[in-house]
């Protein structure tokens, strides 16, 4: 019997025995490019690849393609909760008032104008429960 008479017969013949060997996951449906989370420690399940550019950082949606994979600050260690601030700036408009009956100079407490306020809050703790997952990407 020769392949070349029956062509069909060694077509059946490779997908008969062309199964995934154990170091061929099967395909599970997820599109490739798709990123997922999953339980931390457990690593990342058959034929997905660890996605350590985004471990410790927050993935936000995109809608201009431009953003797309840009990372701001340093990513957060295991378990990591980083004090923080935040700067102010504020201006307030204080009206001018008529103060009867007041004795001395009074210079500040009714005086009219713009009152302008800069700074920086106190470094402080998010204090939030998270949970470190394990970022997988399907190749």
């Amino acid at each position: 019997m020769t392949w070349k008479r029956w062509p069909w017969l060694a077509a059946a013949a490779l997908l008969l025995f062309a199964r995934p060997s154990a170091s061929t996951p099967a395909d599970d449906g997820v599109p490739s490019g798709t990123v997922a989370f999953f339980a931390s420690g457990s690593g990342c399940p058959d034929g997905w690849a660890a996605a350590s550019n985004v471990a410790g950082r927050v993935i936000i949606a995109a809608s201009d393609g431009n953003a797309v994979g840009q990372r701001v600050g340093d990513a957060l260690g295991d378990q990591e909760d980083r004090f923080h601030h935040h700067s102010f700036d504020a201006t307030a408009q204080i009206p001018t008032r008529n103060l009867v009956a007041l004795d001395g100079p009074n210079e500040q407490a009714a005086q009219a104008g713009t009152l302008e306020l800069k700074g920086e809050t106190a470094a402080a703790s998010s204090e939030l429960p998270f949970v470190q997952l394990t970022v997988c990407r399907k190749p």
